[in-house]
């Protein structure tokens, strides 16, 4: 239930103190409100700023990427490469192992061939010397 009794009757004194307070209220509400509004544009400037560099940074990072993607597409067409040319190599390494093998044949006859020259040339020493100490 609504109390209605009528207040009593107010001077104007106490008027004027009251719409003071309340002018003084409101121009210290005022003074709140435009402080924070210059906060807030100096926070919305730094933020601008903030992004403004973030694009700058995801621009690089993506030019990076895509250098990086190139980088890899050119490897992998180096292992391509390698891939290929590795049956050949392994052909060519089969054809030196067969080349060190008739080498080895070849010192083998002529090691063969150099036994009777050796012990021939190690008599003949022999016999020179036998002759040289008498």
């Amino acid at each position: 239930m609504v109390d209605k009794t009528t207040p009593s009757p107010r001077s104007a004194g106490e008027r004027l103190r009251t719409l003071a307070q309340a002018a003084l209220n409101a121009d210290e509400t005022v003074d709140q409100v435009g402080d924070l509004l210059e906060t807030m544009s100096e926070s919305l400037s730094s933020l601008d700023s903030t992004m403004t560099s973030m694009a700058e940074t995801m621009t690089y990072f993506e030019a990076t990427l895509k250098y990086f993607e190139e980088t890899l597409r050119m490897f992998n067409g180096t292992l391509n490469r390698i891939d290929e040319m590795t049956p050949r190599l392994n052909a060519v390494a089969e054809r030196m192992e067969g080349i060190v093998d008739r080498a080895e044949r070849l010192v083998g006859v002529a090691e063969a061939a150099m036994a009777p020259l050796a012990v021939t040339e190690s008599a003949v020493r022999g016999v020179v010397n036998a002759l040289r100490r008498r």
